[in-house]
């Protein structure tokens, strides 16, 4: 799959579960998010290939051993007989939401928190994340926090519509990728 067809699968399936389970128009989602909605239909009725199968298949074996054991997994449980996905040398972009995440919480938390030992980082850890969601306003959601603009979304048929910031950080890396893409497949 390529990154351009990559990037817009968690907006294709957002736009899926809420047309499906809110009836909001599909048009009018695909245009709030700047996907076309042919793309999104093309999507919609694509083959699905095997590897996505197999984590579908895995996410709903991690869904009922969590219930099973009353989502307290660990680490031995939740990886036994997992095949670990590995991203190509150099393609970390995959891994960007989550590590910027694991960025801001490693700053702020640091500065909120005296962690001494692997109980009180887990308190941390734990508090601040519901701080971020439940206490923290953020600019973007024009100073509400994100657990106020979830409950509006799910509670209404138009939400309001937030702008995405652009990652210069993001934007810049995909141009070098680009790039870098473009001079491997010259031919000389």
């Amino acid at each position: 799959m390529t990154l351009g067809k990559q990037r817009h699968v968690l907006k294709y399936r957002a736009v899926r579960y809420f047309h499906d389970h809110k009836s909001w128009r599909i048009s009018w989602m695909c245009r709030h998010l700047e996907i076309s909605r042919a793309g999104y239909y093309k999507w919609l009725h694509r083959e699905v290939p095997e590897a996505e199968k197999e984590n579908i298949a895995l996410a709903g074996l991690i869904k009922e051993y969590d219930e099973r054991f009353n989502h307290i997994l660990g680490y031995r449980r939740m990886t036994a007989g997992i095949q670990p996905s590995m991203s190509r040398v150099g393609h970390c972009i995959d891994n960007g939401p989550i590590e910027g995440f694991w960025g801001i919480i490693k700053t702020e938390m640091y500065q909120m928190y005296q962690i001494d030992d692997e109980e009180s980082l887990r308190f941390a850890i734990e508090d601040y994340l519901r701080f971020y969601s439940v206490d923290l306003p953020q600019g973007r959601f024009h100073c509400q926090t994100p657990l106020e603009i979830r409950t509006a979304a799910l509670s209404t048929d138009q939400p309001v519509a937030y702008p995405i910031l652009v990652n210069k950080r993001i934007l810049k890396y995909k141009a070098k990728w680009q790039t870098s893409k473009k001079s491997h497949t010259k031919v000389v």
